[in-house]
C-alpha cells in the first residue's frame, strides 16, 4: 500500500452492521451523475445526484458547501425526473473525492417508512430499465 505525505486510512467495523467476513448490500445504486433532472433538494440548495439506491445518495459538492459540517439533515427532498419524494431525513455517511478530483457526499436515509422505499424502488427499477434499454 502507497501512502501518501505518511498519511494513514483506518478501518473500522461498525458495530451491528454486518457478521464478520460477510459484506452485503440491502440495495442497488441506479447512477445518474449528468442528469439534470435528478437533484437532491436540502432547504434552498440543490445538489446533483450521482447516484441513488432506496436506501439512499451520493451527491456531487462543493468542498465548502453548508452540509459538509451537518450529520443529519432534515426534511430532503429528491427529485427523480417527475416523481418527487418529499420529507426525507438522512444522515451524512461519508465524504470522498472521485476521479475527476469532484467532492462526493453520502447520504443514509433515517426512518424511511416502508411505503417510500417501495415508491422509489419502484421509480428506480424504471430509471434503470430505461438505462439498459439500448444495450
Amino acid at each position: 500500500m502507497k501512502h501518501k505525505n505518511e498519511d494513514l486510512l483506518e478501518f473500522q467495523e461498525v458495530p451491528g452492521k454486518s457478521e464478520p467476513g460477510y459484506l452485503a448490500r440491502e440495495s442497488y445504486r441506479v447512477p445518474v451523475r449528468g442528469k439534470e433532472r435528478f437533484l437532491l433538494v436540502i432547504g434552498n440548495d440543490t445538489y446533483p445526484l450521482v447516484d441513488i439506491s432506496s436506501r439512499g445518495v451520493s451527491i456531487s459538492m462543493d468542498a465548502t458547501t453548508s452540509i459538509a459540517s451537518q450529520g443529519i439533515i432534515s426534511d430532503c427532498n429528491i427529485i427523480l425526473d417527475e416523481k418527487i419524494f418529499e420529507g426525507l431525513d438522512g444522515e451524512v455517511i461519508h465524504y470522498s473525492i472521485d476521479n475527476d478530483g469532484s467532492w462526493l457526499c453520502g447520504i443514509a436515509w433515517l426512518n424511511i417508512d416502508a411505503d417510500t422505499v417501495l415508491k422509489i424502488e419502484e421509480t428506480l427499477l424504471a430509471i434503470r430499465n430505461e438505462l439498459f434499454e439500448y444495450v
